[in-house]
């Protein structure tokens, strides 16, 4: 490592020491990461304003070195740190850009300082911004960027980070929960700002996105987990939480989440994030190292009563709910399902009552896993072990498209399948059926078998079907060969078409 002694002026840096040979670069890294992972961050001039390959500190904004220290990061070189103005008019050839301050992210390896990937920024004495971009790390422009704005954000996403990682060594977990659970609420606009960003205005905080909600559910309890969850689906559009810590994991979590599951008088999507959440297997079946953690395993009478009081709420007639209830009580039961007598009857009964949908799939797939193969065939008419479902059913103009899944017990299909179309009139009544054979856009042949490991996309041309119309569909195929060969059907799915007038150049105008 080499230290010289000061020189003068000002200017910012990022050093990172590189290896003997040039690092590759990753093109685009974000500064905001840039100022979540870099270990040392510095304040530089370049020593050689047009070859900046040496630097001296101008001030340390995180880690620890003195000012006027002189850095010589291994692995730069001329050709790879030479940057050059826009040529005018009035000269062809492009001129060096003097550098006059630099940012460098640092690492220390040994005894050499090494640059992160892309952990450098610097600025030009004709204001322009500039670069590692590219697997080889050459310098290139940034349009747009204003040194003094950007290295504002550096000096304030520093700040930030440093804080977090403050409030993680808060050694009681309460306090430790609630400064993180703060930490995010303040910067609620900026969790969710949707990519792309750049450097003056970044989108998002990269891997602490999901990263603090880790370190909340490591410490939080039920409660204080909780609204860990509804301020993560605030900032991710409804969505539920990864769970790597058992925070539920208890009989008291459980309980918690079943409760909030349960509860009519909450709103539905809270009501699903409870109940997907349940559904994860850290929080059902902990292992031995999530027990070493803090979990504690289900016992038998748990069990029991976490099926009977989401068996009841299958009652409820909102379609999202009813699904995800389906998917948890298959979890639920996989250790033994000679405790769901109660479950099964209200599985049975909602599957009755669910018009076609997502929520009837999920059924029907429920009762596959957990049916006799006599009550499953008496209700789907399908051979044991066979659940078909169209998944993502949608309609662009004239084209129809869904995803065919397939659950066998074994036997494949080998013969294409077909669409059966099946226009409802006025009453509800068939009033037309049709079939359409099924080649999917992902499968060569179905010669080779097709044994449901992969969901089929499937794509139809509707433009000659009858508009204003509603229509029911549903896949027929076989599986199986000779004496092994046997029928299956998928759930059904409606389709509303709108009204349409065909165009003289073959396309289709709708209409409300």
């Amino acid at each position: 490592m080499k230290w010289f002694l000061p020189f003068a002026l000002g200017s910012v840096l990022f050093l990172t020491s590189v290896r003997g040979e040039n690092t590759p670069v990753q093109e685009g890294v974000p500064l905001r990461r840039l100022c979540i992972d870099a270990p040392t961050v510095v304040l530089a001039v370049p020593l050689d304003p047009l070859v900046p390959t040496q630097f001296r500190v101008l001030s340390c904004l995180r880690g620890k070195m003195p000012a006027e220290t002189i850095l010589a990061p291994v692995g730069l070189t001329a050709e790879q740190m030479t940057s050059y103005e826009e040529p005018d008019l009035a000269r062809k050839k492009p001129r060096p850009r003097q550098i006059a301050q630099a940012l460098l992210f640092l690492e220390q390896h040994k005894q050499e300082w090494r640059l992160l990937p892309g952990g450098l920024r610097m600025c030009g004495e004709d204001r322009v911004t500039v670069a590692p971009i590219g697997p080889n790390g050459q310098l290139r422009a940034l349009p747009k960027v204003r040194w003094a704005v950007l290295v504002n954000r550096v000096r304030q996403d520093l700040t930030a980070v440093d804080q977090l990682n403050a409030y993680r060594r808060i050694g009681r977990p309460a306090r430790r929960t609630e400064a993180l659970l703060g930490w995010i609420q303040a910067r609620k606009a900026e969790f969710a700002a949707l990519p792309p960003g750049s450097d003056e205005s970044p989108a998002g905080w990269d891997h602490l996105q999901l990263d603090v909600f880790d370190w909340i559910f490591e410490a939080a309890t039920p409660e204080s987990g909780w609204k860990a969850v509804c301020l993560y689906a605030e900032l991710n559009q409804g969505d539920a939480p990864r769970l790597l810590s058992p925070v539920f994991s208890t009989p008291s979590g459980r309980a918690y989440l079943a409760t909030i599951a349960c509860d009519t008088n909450r709103l539905i999507g809270d009501r699903i994030r409870a109940t997907r959440l349940l559904g994860e297997r850290i929080t059902l079946w902990p292992n031995t190292a999530d027990c070493q953690r803090g979990a504690v395993p289900m016992p038998r009478s748990e069990q029991e009563q976490l099926l009977d009081r989401l068996a009841n709420a299958l009652s409820e007639k909102e379609e999202g709910i009813r699904g995800e209830l389906a998917r948890t009580l298959v979890r639920l039961s996989e250790s033994g399902k000679t405790y769901l007598p109660t479950a099964l009857n209200r599985l049975v009964q909602a599957y009755k009552d669910s018009q076609p949908g997502e929520a009837r799939d999920e059924l029907a797939q429920a009762l596959c896993s957990i049916a006799s193969p006599e009550q499953y065939t008496a209700l789907t008419g399908n051979p044991p072990g066979f659940c078909a479902c169209l998944r993502d059913l949608s309609r662009q103009d004239k084209t129809l498209t869904f995803w065919l899944s397939l659950q066998t017990p074994g036997p494949a299909v080998f013969e294409a399948p077909e669409l059966v179309v099946e226009r409802l009139g006025r009453f509800g009544f068939v009033a037309e059926t049709k079939r359409y054979p099924i080649q999917p856009k992902n499968l060569g042949s179905w010669l080779a078998g097709w044994d449901g490991t992969d969901t089929l996309v499937v794509q139809f041309d509707i433009s000659k079907w009858t508009p204003n119309s509603s229509y029911r569909l549903r896949v027929e195929g076989h599986a199986g060969k000779g004496a092994e060969r046997v029928k299956w059907s998928s759930e059904p799915k409606k389709l509303l078409l709108p009204n349409w007038v065909q165009t003289e150049t073959g396309g289709i105008r709708f209409y409300k």
